[in-house]
């Protein structure tokens, strides 16, 4: 629909009410369909994207922090992940694999903190990352920890402030749809498997 020209209706075309990841890989999906053919393995370029950013992001990172060894085993444990994980990084949800590039970068702020100030780009991070996925809160609520911890209250407050692109993104949703993201996550029936 995105590709079609709808972008108009992105945020009512989202899959869940609380999953603004799908919502940002469907708009990935539909810009990529704007020049490739709209077919399955146009699609799982989305994901291959992220997997890429997550070595991209952890390799650096850690070559920073550990040197070439640590780099090079992090890429090397992606390469060699069990088949469950793989096939779930190549989904495309948007949601818990995809928010894990979010959680690790800011994993490796708080490893090796910036100055105060690059703290508002550090928050607007966590507020893109808690729109993606509620599965990022965890991180986010660490850093929060890690900053207070150690006492760095002007860093919190320029993180806070970048933070705030969470409910922005959420009201521009619910302004354009009526719709909250904060609710149950399963439809009725979805929960518990069901016996056929």
């Amino acid at each position: 629909a995105l590709a079609q020209g709808h972008w108009d209706a992105l945020f009512a075309l989202q899959y869940r009410k609380f999953c603004g990841g799908c919502t940002f890989d469907a708009a990935l999906a539909g810009m990529l369909f704007g020049f490739l053919p709209a077919t399955f393995g146009s699609w799982k370029l989305v994901p291959l994207l992220f997997t890429a950013g997550i070595a991209g992001v952890g390799f650096r990172g850690l070559w920073q922090l550990s040197g070439p060894r640590a780099a090079a085993i992090f890429v090397g444990l992606l390469l060699l992940a069990p088949g469950a994980w793989i096939r779930l990084a190549l989904l495309g949800w948007g949601n818990h694999y995809e928010a894990g590039l979010f959680c690790l970068a800011l994993a490796l702020c708080a490893a090796r903190p910036p100055s105060d100030r690059a703290h508002l780009g550090v928050g607007l991070l966590a507020g893109f990352a808690l729109w993606f996925g509620f599965s990022s809160t965890y991180a986010v609520v660490g850093l929060v920890g890690w900053l207070l911890w150690r006492r760095r209250f002007g860093a919190l407050a320029f993180f806070g402030a970048g933070a705030l692109l969470a409910p922005a993104l959420w009201s521009v949703q619910y302004l354009t749809t009526h719709q909250h993201p904060f609710g149950p996550i399963y439809v009725d029936g979805e929960a518990v498997p069901m016996a056929s």
